[in-house]
């Protein structure tokens, strides 16, 4: 296979793949863009007046496209990293049209063997939370997740497949600055996303997309492009979130869509625990342990943030309970952990204030900001 060094101070990498040809054409495309900024950088720095500002000002445009450059080299080389990781010439078919998948009111009512890491039966819910583990101390960031499994007739068809959507709200906590309400506590919602998902006869769970809503501030809700994706939309593919039986390893990619969503999973123990360094087992229910190393491990990594993996951990039985984030190789301290769960919606908004451990007030606050922003999805049945 040819070898190629490309930039100073890059790892040489083979190039003879569809993988790699991949790679090298969103490569040039990286620098176009870059080109394209500074030229309209410079262009701007044109029109101002003061010359001491416009040196400033092409100063600024040099640094960006500097640091922008860097990131299309770095990006350009965890393309290649990935290539040698999965061993793939061209990410092709796309599993959601070749795979037989239990229909959606089979995965809804428990009628189809669920994966025992993901449980995609109707009503399912879970609060996600995050902290910050540093010198053996944990402390809370104020940061939430609240998802729910929505019922069959949610399932939205996507490339001729019916994928269940999963709702999931992510919510920030900050203490009222104004005097009268000094200490309480408020939420705000930073992100909304419906995630879309499949069930293989061999319970495999299939990716199938993403829609995200995102707020800025005070601002409306607005639908972004990060992240977001749809199997079959602008050659989009889906790919495999977890296997039913996971093959240790090996990797696999979780989504594709170039320049948009490139997660890759790799199942690295189906018989692991979290380290001590690391704050240890989630121990917010005796449930979420997986102490006696019960848990799967995976590592997750996308080649558009070259720097950044997390290492996560789901329990048979339970599903994903504690996840580590990872940049440079170096544990950040921050962790997601599960919180609480529940089998219905229904059971969350009855017992949820008192599992999750939330005050009356926060949990009021978090059930009506679900409400507001996915009525379809949170708003409780009151008939």
């Amino acid at each position: 296979m040819a070898m190629a060094t490309m930039a100073p101070g890059t790892v040489i990498a083979a190039s003879g793949s569809g993988c790699f040809k991949t790679a090298n054409q969103l490569f040039q495309g990286c620098r176009a863009d870059v080109m394209e900024e500074r030229r309209t950088g410079n262009a701007t720095c044109l029109n101002v007046g003061d010359g001491h500002e416009r040196r400033e000002c092409r100063a600024e445009v040099r640094e960006t496209v500097a640091e922008d450059n860097e990131e299309c080299f770095d990006v350009r080389q965890a393309r290649w990293d990935a290539c040698e990781l999965l061993g793939e010439d061209i990410y092709d078919p796309d599993p959601l049209t070749v795979e037989a998948l239990f229909s959606p009111e089979e995965v809804a009512d428990g009628t189809a063997p669920q994966n025992p890491y993901f449980d995609l039966r109707e009503g399912q819910t879970f609060v996600l939370r995050t902290v910050e583990f540093e010198d053996g101390e944990f402390e809370e960031t104020g940061g939430i997740v609240v998802g729910t499994v929505l019922e069959a007739d949610e399932a939205v068809e996507i490339e001729g497949q019916y994928c269940t959507t999963v709702t999931e709200v992510e919510l920030q906590s900050e203490e009222e600055e104004d005097e009268d309400e000094a200490g309480e506590i408020d939420f705000f919602v930073t992100e909304n996303t419906n995630d879309y998902f499949a069930l293989t006869e061999y319970s495999d769970i299939i990716y199938c997309g993403e829609t995200t809503l995102a707020a800025e501030d005070d601002q409306p809700l607005l639908l972004t492009d990060d992240g977001s994706f749809i199997a079959g939309f602008e050659g989009a593919k889906a790919g495999y979130l977890l296997r039913n039986v996971p093959p240790i390893g090996t990797a696999e990619r979780t989504e594709w869509a170039l320049d948009e969503a490139e997660d890759i999973v790799e199942y690295l123990s189906d018989a692991t625990e979290p380290d001590e360094e690391f704050g240890g087992n989630n121990t917010n229910q005796v449930g979420y342990s997986c102490a006696g190393d019960q848990c799967l491990g995976t590592r997750d990594t996308d080649p558009l943030g070259p720097d950044e993996s997390e290492l996560k951990f789901y329990k048979p039985g339970v599903g994903f309970v504690l996840a580590l984030d990872f940049e440079d190789g170096e544990f950040t301290g921050e962790r997601e952990e599960l919180l609480c769960d529940f089998e219905t919606l229904g059971d969350f908004y009855a017992m949820g204030q008192a599992a999750c451990g939330f005050s009356a007030m926060e949990f009021e606050e978090i059930t009506e900001d679900l409400c507001e922003v996915a009525p379809d999805s949170f708003c409780p049945d009151d008939d």
